[in-house]
């Protein structure tokens, strides 16, 4: 997982007008769809890779940003095209850009934290998981079958992180990495597993909803402290857990 930054996802849900003054402030209305317009079209001009059809780490850094960079840019995106079709072009070829992330020399195929000739084992659990949550959104949004299909492939690989170390739960890494299992993949993992029940036959529907229901009962029962709140992660050999109460975290559970 590469360390959060701000995104235009919530800018753009938002989508309609709320007063400056109304916060104790003074000017006119707001409007945050502007807003949104105005940052989209900045990162189009400044951070689109043409050649490739990806986002710039940064105005300095030209090279293809993460994963987890591009899974945020992407649901921005799908939040945009409700609003302005336009930007559905430019999801469309950013869904193609990431392709080279795409690993299929394994396995069970995932996407890798940056561009890949495959064979790899660097996949994060938790990056995949938020793909798949945009894609499904991606498919509400277009209809297009590819969003549904690589959705359901994207869930295939988070969901094959699951063993019974700890009693159970998703490994934050593959090659499992810092040795914890953490939050932040069981959270979006039974998300993903919920919403994409909405979307399959009743069969494979009972058992995406089951699987929801196995992250969410262990992630609880693992992590949720006495103020309610979920705590990080935890280390799979030693029990030892990160205390850290991160808000995305808890987000992700509530949703859930």
């Amino acid at each position: 997982m590469i360390p959060f930054r701000p995104s235009l996802v919530a800018i753009w849900s938002l989508g309609f007008l709320v007063s400056a003054s109304a916060a104790g402030l003074p000017g006119t209305p707001i409007s945050y769809e502007e807003k949104a317009v105005e940052v989209t079209e900045y990162i189009q001009q400044n951070f689109w890779l043409k050649k490739q059809n990806l986002y710039a780490k940064s105005i300095a850094d030209q090279s293809p940003d993460h994963i987890w960079g591009g899974g945020v840019m992407f649901s921005a995106l799908v939040a945009a095209g409700r609003h302005d079709p336009r930007y559905l072009r430019i999801m469309h070829m950013f869904y193609d850009g990431l392709d080279s992330y795409w690993d299929t020399k394994v396995k069970i195929p995932g996407y890798e934290p940056s561009p890949t000739a495959g064979g790899g084992n660097d996949k994060y659990y938790d990056d995949n998981a938020w793909m798949v949550i945009t894609f499904i959104e991606a498919y509400q949004v277009t209809g297009a079958s590819r969003y549904i299909k690589r959705a359901n492939e994207s869930l295939a690989f988070v969901m094959s992180g699951w063993d019974d170390a700890v009693g159970g739960g998703i490994w934050w890494h593959e090659a499992h990495k810092d040795n914890s299992k953490n939050t932040c993949s069981n959270a979006p993992a039974a998300v993903s597993c919920f919403r994409i029940s909405k979307y399959t036959d009743a069969k494979n529907a009972s058992k995406r909803i089951a699987d929801g229901l196995k992250l969410t009962e262990w992630t609880t029962k693992t992590f949720r402290e006495p103020n309610g709140l979920f705590s990080d992660a935890i280390d799979v050999t030693t029990g030892r857990k990160n205390m850290g109460q991160l808000t995305y975290n808890s987000a992700l559970m509530l949703r859930a």
